[in-house]
């Protein structure tokens, strides 16, 4: 009877690695990085529907002050030009297949994104 008995095959698969993963965003238009953000948290929760919204970080401000007159001849004249720079951050937790679709999400957009993972 011992060898008449069936072979039972079982399929082991791992489970997914789940990374903590920290998406940040940064452009010098307001608005491109609020559509940004809003259009990146639809697309997150039919993903991950425990998505949180964005964090907002404090805007960068540079502000740089010329001589109008390169060669220093002339009126003391002077341009003042401002540049700000807007960031946001989404923190949370999924596997390396969301990556792949956060990845293709982001590839042809105006924003600079900054993706870090740290293992579980």
């Amino acid at each position: 009877m011992l060898e008449e008995e069936k072979k039972i095959e079982v399929e082991y698969t791992q489970p997914e690695t789940s990374y903590d993963v920290s998406v940040q965003l940064a452009t010098t238009d307001k608005k491109l990085i609020q559509k940004a953000c809003a259009d990146f948290y639809t697309f997150a929760l039919t993903h991950m529907p425990e998505m949180s919204k964005a964090i907002k970080l404090p805007t960068e401000k540079a502000s740089i002050t010329t001589r109008k007159s390169p060669c220093g001849e002339g009126t003391n004249t002077w341009s003042k030009y401002k540049m700000f720079v807007y960031k946001r951050v989404f923190h949370f937790i999924t596997g390396s297949h969301t990556l792949e679709e956060i990845a293709r999400f982001f590839n042809n957009s105006n924003v600079d994104v900054r993706v870090t993972l740290k293992g579980n």
